[in-house]
């Protein structure tokens, strides 16, 4: 069921575009049909990036499915979804490093 998202699968910078609203300044990132939005002040502190990247790290659960062999059943498609939901992760935060 999970391979069907495996090849389709979009870096979470895909859909990335910096947004102005009203006077605070907000990003998004898009993966795949979930999108994270915040603010780009929150992405310069320690705390407002630990919030962003727990954020992303939902996301990338979401859209790469599970990692858990019980849940699975099948050794190959949990290494699959693992290095999907890696690469997820490592794009979601260069693309908040390029905001902050």
């Amino acid at each position: 069921m999970k391979k069907l998202i495996a090849p389709a699968f979009m870096p979470i910078a895909n859909s990335f575009s910096p947004l102005v609203f009203g006077d605070v300044e907000k990003s998004e990132i898009s993966l795949d049909k979930i999108k994270i939005t915040f603010s780009t002040e929150d992405a310069r502190t320690e705390l407002g990036r630990k919030e962003i990247e727990k954020q992303i790290r939902k996301a990338a659960e979401q859209v790469c499915g599970e990692q858990e062999l019980r849940r699975v059943g099948s050794l190959t498609q949990v290494a699959e979804n693992r290095r999907f939901y890696a690469r997820a992760i490592q794009s979601g935060m260069q693309a908040l490093d390029r905001v902050a």
